[in-house]
């Protein structure tokens, strides 16, 4: 609105893409350091409350976080049916195994992250994402690369679930996009199972990297197809790319999802995703379909995405953690956090 108020002094700056910059104002700097692997932020925001970001990205903010997290667990369980074992790559944050573990018929997950540091933090000061979830029976933590477990792991699942970071070029992700990388994971999985990845954003302008993940795991796997969602908190809808060697039946009825769906999670637990949203975030719109078909580029160990953006914060290695309710804007000025 023209001559509205600003309510920030600090502003969080992430650039889309070279022409596009989204902007959140932050109101209270809880948490700030550099672990061995990224830059880490905790912070609350005008709009969105707490929030985490990092190597400058926003990963995931309280008040809209359900807008990714129930469309990446729940439409594969629900194509699945009954998953009983999860393994989950990334999603430090705890809210992609609270989804999973809202199914009653899930016996055992596992979550594979590289960076205890960041679990521990928002283990700490973000208990409104994991609600508890990293205290359930159920799950089993390993903090390691990726890459490493999946070599050595002699398990199978229903679900394999890949809550990545973007891949950024200084980042620990980019090689967990790669058709090496995807042939590994599917070596995991049950018959029948289903592998899912956060797959970049789905608006074209911004970056191409979602038809090439779609590329790159048809390679891969039989049958593969897209979610999307609009998050707001990112400023740009996501999307997520799922795949089986058994067909991905999209096309459900309203009333069939439904009952597959709350047979399993109670439905009072749900913000987001029932018959009607599910059928939303798997009708992908047909310029996205046509830009898949028409891409030629995959990824692999030697051609490795490379998403754009990512910042580092200076003096890092501070803690700063604001008492107060509306957080005290008269540090601000003295702790240099400001992207470079």
């Amino acid at each position: 609105m023209t001559g509205a108020l600003l309510k920030s002094s600090l502003w969080h700056t992430e650039y889309l893409n070279p022409f596009i910059v989204f902007q959140h104002g932050i109101t209270q700097i809880i948490l700030s350091r550099k672990t061995r692997f990224q830059d880490m932020l905790i912070v609350r925001t005008g709009a969105y409350g707490k929030a985490l970001i990092l190597d400058g990205k926003l990963q995931v903010a309280v008040e809209d976080e359900f807008f990714y997290h129930e469309p990446l667990v729940h439409v594969p369980a629900v194509l699945h049916g009954s998953p009983r074992s999860v393994l989950v790559l990334g999603g430090g944050d705890g809210c992609t195994i609270r989804e999973v573990l809202k199914w009653n018929s899930v016996e055992r997950v596992v979550l594979v992250d590289i960076d205890e540091e960041v679990v521990r933090a928002c283990e700490e000061f973000l208990p409104e994402l994991h609600q508890g979830a990293f205290q359930d029976p159920r799950l089993k933590c390993f903090f390691e690369d990726g890459l490493k477990f999946i070599d050595k792991c002699n398990e199978k699942f229903d679900l394999i679930i890949s809550d990545l970071t973007d891949p950024l070029e200084d980042g620990p992700s980019f090689f967990l996009f790669t058709e090496e990388f995807f042939r590994k994971v599917k070596t995991l999985l049950n018959l029948g199972g289903i592998f899912v990845t956060q797959a970049a954003s789905v608006s074209l302008p911004e970056e191409p990297l979602h038809p090439r993940i779609v590329k790159t795991l048809s390679k891969v796997y039989s049958h593969v197809d897209s979610i999307h969602s609009f998050i707001g908190s990112y400023g740009s809808p996501i999307g997520f790319a799922m795949a089986s060697d058994k067909p991905l039946e999209t096309d459900l009825s309203r009333p069939h999802i439904e009952e597959i769906l709350y047979s399993h999670v109670n439905r009072d637990s749900l913000k987001l995703l029932d018959g009607r949203s599910f059928q939303g975030f798997v009708g992908t719109p047909l310029i996205l379909r046509r830009a898949i078909e028409k891409e030629t580029i995959s990824y692999s160990e030697q051609h490795v995405p490379k998403a754009f953006g990512g910042q580092h914060v200076e003096h890092a290695e501070y803690v700063i953690v604001c008492t107060s309710d509306q957080g005290d804007m008269n540090i601000l000025p003295s702790f240099y956090c400001y992207p470079t």
